[in-house]
């Protein structure tokens, strides 16, 4: 038998050459349950071999289906074979779709201000995106992106437009809790966060993008 197949075109040319359906397969297999033994079957059929009951059913597949054990294991390794290429091609596909989607952002990058808020999340996700969402409720645009020594200016005169203060003093944003302050992007790779009166409190390498990791100001 050619021995560079992989498990599930072996276990169907075998259950074919046997004339056996899965719920015998399974059987075999040692369950009893008709159910159980179509499902363990399907579960290797699709290369769902990373676990014990699975493997168990695995070590005894030549028995099941009359090959000698080197034919299975044969088997098993193309397809691990197989799934570890698959898992790459899937790591790479998605390195690759980072790399495109921070290439496009850097192009079309322009300077503006994120609030930076207590959740990531909104508290009622249908509502602030049908009000606007994070570019309505924390992002601050500004009127003159080439004058950079405005840019602190221009996000203190919008604040007022994306917060409110409850009854005890807090500033709160819509939808994202209490505001903690907020950061000015300058560039892709150049920020400033500050407290919400203004002050400076760390630079950045690297604009604040939302939903990335909250920074605490303060202690």
């Amino acid at each position: 038998m050619n021995t560079s197949i992989d498990l599930a075109y072996l276990i169907k040319v075998r259950m074919g050459e046997l004339g056996i359906k899965p719920a015998e397969l399974g059987a075999r297999l040692g369950y009893r349950n008709p159910a159980k033994a179509v499902g363990r079957v399907w579960a290797l059929l699709n290369a769902f071999v990373d676990n014990d009951k699975n493997r168990r059913a695995v070590a005894r597949l030549h028995e099941a289906l009359e090959v000698a054990p080197e034919v299975v294991a044969a088997a098993l390794a193309q397809t691990l074979t197989r799934l570890a290429e698959e898992a790459q091609r899937r790591l790479e596909d998605q390195r690759r779709s980072a790399a495109e989607y921070e290439a496009l952002w850097r192009l079309h990058f322009r300077p503006h201000a994120i609030l930076v808020s207590e959740r990531s999340i909104p508290t009622q996700i249908t509502m602030c995106g049908f009000t606007g969402g994070v570019e309505r409720h924390l992002i601050i645009r500004f009127n003159a992106v080439d004058a950079p020594d405005t840019y602190l200016r221009q996000t203190l005169e919008a604040l007022p437009t994306k917060l409110h203060i409850t009854p005890s003093g807090l500033p709160v944003t819509h939808f994202f809790g209490a505001a903690l302050g907020f950061v000015i992007n300058y560039s892709p790779d150049h920020a400033v966060l500050h407290a919400l009166d203004g002050t400076p409190q760390e630079t950045l390498s690297r604009a604040r993008r939302h939903g990335e990791v909250s920074i605490r100001i303060g202690g």
